[in-house]
Order: C-alpha cells, then sequence, then structure tokens
C-alpha cells in the first residue's frame, strides 16, 4: 500500500522537473524571439545572452533538484542491490550536473 503511495510520488515529483524542464526550454525561447522581433537582428547582446543563459541555467538546476527528490523517494523503497546502485549513481551524477551548472552560472555574472 505504502510503496504505491510513494511511487505515485515518484511519478508526480518526476513531473514536476519535466514541467520545470519544459517551462524553461519554451520561456527561453519565447525571450529569444522577443528579443530578436524588437532589434529585427539575429544576434543578441553579450548582456542579454547571460540573462538568458542565467535564467535557464537556474530553471533547469530547480528541475534536476526536483529529479534527485524523486531518486531518493525511490532509493527508500529500492529492495535489490543492482537497483540500489543504480539509483545511487543516477543521484550522483545529477548532483554533479546540479554543482557544474551552478559554479558555470556563477563564473559568468
Amino acid at each position: 500500500m505504502f510503496s504505491k503511495i510513494f511511487l505515485v510520488l515518484v511519478f508526480l515529483i518526476d513531473l514536476v522537473a519535466l514541467g520545470f524542464v519544459l517551462y524553461a526550454t519554451f520561456d527561453l525561447l519565447y525571450q529569444y524571439f522577443k528579443i530578436h522581433r524588437k532589434k529585427s537582428k539575429i544576434i543578441i547582446s553579450n548582456k542579454e545572452y547571460h540573462v538568458l543563459r542565467s535564467t535557464f541555467g537556474h530553471r533547469i538546476i530547480l528541475s534536476l533538484d526536483f529529479f534527485i527528490a524523486g531518486d531518493l523517494v525511490k532509493l527508500v523503497f529500492a529492495s535489490a542491490t543492482d537497483t540500489l546502485i543504480q539509483i545511487l549513481l543516477i543521484v550522483i551524477i545529477r548532483t554533479i550536473l546540479s554543482q557544474y551548472l551552478l559554479k558555470e552560472i556563477q563564473a559568468h555574472k
């Protein structure tokens, strides 16, 4: 019973994370085309580029955090050692990606 509830919880957390990724992507495209339409040129300024990149990066980091949370909930109910190791590796990789993106964003401010 509780495992089904937690599976639904994991699904909802992953769905929220996917929603953040989609929102970040579509908002980035919208902002880019808004700038492009206003300036009537393809190349945007360096400042606008860094604002778009920073905003997109922060939203991706937020979605990675949600994916990590979902994986941690899965980790609680992992019964097999192979599954446990796979989930741990995924969490480690996502955490490293998140930290790398954050450092990259902070380096360009």
